[in-house]
């Protein structure tokens, strides 16, 4: 192996597939040979200019990558080739969207057979665990999620298995919304639909949530969560924001 396929953005909105060198396990390192990669919406980002990564030529996009082993350093001592893993993020942090990549063996994390590649994406996974546990749910904590989304929906699992008593999920498209009741949301509401003065008065009976996660990272979207939480309660913004926001005191007040 000594060439591979990886893939490139020369310019603002475009992408080409390149040859480059297969990296070399460094002794604590294993070489993985790439099954699936998650497209986060930060990839988007970077191929439209909107972030300080978006500078071109740039290959720092892909970031959720699972794969099976194909050489391990000399130290390693967990994996062998054959093992099929799954792992945070990949050596200098991006560049995931090629035919191999090197991660050290800490960030690297075994994937049972009966999970397909595409699913046992640990990145997004434990992104998501680590934010949510910092949201300060309490048991019986009523919680509202805007944004039903992959980070979205994890969210909102997630808090359920934090103690929240009732999840609520926020969103336009209709068929997330299903999904969000599919897994386990108490209720749903469109935000095209007056589904956010809905969910106040008929969920919380226009006593607001306990906590909000925003997890949409669309303009309006921090201004809804406001809207949302009761007084006393906590906005949790997880969303990642790439334009100025703009808030209307009145609701903070």
């Amino acid at each position: 192996m000594e060439s591979m396929k990886s893939l490139l953005c020369p310019a603002l909105g475009k992408v080409e597939i390149i040859d480059k060198p297969v990296p070399t396990p460094d002794p604590k390192e294993v070489l993985i040979e790439t099954r699936a990669v998650g497209l986060c919406t930060s990839d988007i980002y970077v191929l439209l200019g909107q972030t300080p990564e978006g500078q071109f030529p740039t290959d720092r996009i892909g970031h959720e990558p699972a794969g099976v082993v194909v050489e391990v350093g000399k130290e390693v001592t967990r994996f062998k080739p054959g093992d099929r893993v799954t792992t945070l993020w990949c050596r200098g942090g991006f560049m995931q969207f090629a035919d191999y990549y090197a991660q050290e063996e800490s960030f690297v994390f075994p994937l049972p057979d009966e999970i397909p590649f595409a699913y046992g994406l640990c990145e997004p996974l434990g992104a998501a665990a680590r934010g949510i546990c910092g949201a300060g749910i309490l048991p019986g904590d009523t919680v509202a999620v805007v944004g039903a989304g992959y980070f979205g929906q994890l969210i909102a699992q997630a808090a359920r298995f934090l103690g929240a008593w009732r999840v609520v999920v926020l969103d336009k498209v209709p068929e997330r919304l299903q999904i969000a009741l599919d897994l386990g949301a108490d209720a749903s509401y469109n935000v095209a639909e007056d589904g956010v003065r809905r969910a106040v008065t008929d969920f919380t009976k226009g006593q607001g949530f306990d906590l909000v996660a925003e997890c949409a990272g669309v303009l309006g979207a921090l201004e809804t969560c406001v809207v949302l939480v009761r007084v006393g309660g906590s906005v949790y913004a997880y969303g990642w924001h790439t334009q100025p926001e703009t808030f209307h005191p009145y609701h903070w007040q």
